[in-house]
């Protein structure tokens, strides 16, 4: 299913969310914050910005930028404040069953790496050190 969004519900967002004044008809091209956060809209598993779930959304882009180990995610809070109203076809889920997701694909992610660095450990071969003591 393809992501899509609703961006009328955000106040002025006609003026926020756009790189150029929107025309009706026109081929108006949605600008770089407002584009990080209908992506984001995925990784939180969130698919509305309103103010009663605005903290939810900070925990969790917090929370996912610690787990992919990234400094930050390109969207402030005062971002949030300015898409509330921002609707998407994301499917919401409870925290509790967004972390267990999130930390599902960290240890499998984990499981991977530490797999293929036993594997690259065990092809090598045995190193003789000669004069150790």
């Amino acid at each position: 299913m393809s992501l899509q969004y609703t961006l009328d519900g955000i106040n002025d967002w006609q003026g926020k969310c756009f790189t150029k004044p929107f025309i009706i008809g026109a081929e108006n091209e949605v600008n770089i914050i407002t584009t990080r956060i209908i992506m984001a809209s995925m990784t939180v598993d969130l698919g509305t910005l309103i103010e009663a779930n605005l903290g939810e959304w900070m925990f969790r882009l917090m929370f996912a930028s610690r787990v992919a180990q990234k400094e930050n995610t390109g969207i402030s809070y005062k971002d949030l404040v300015n898409h509330l109203g921002l609707r998407t076809n994301v499917v919401t889920q409870t925290r509790v069953a967004w972390i267990k997701k999130v930390t599902k694909y960290a240890e499998q992610e984990i499981n991977e790496h530490v797999l293929a660095a036993l594997k690259h450990i065990a092809s090598q071969p045995p190193q003789i050190i000669v004069g150790a003591q």
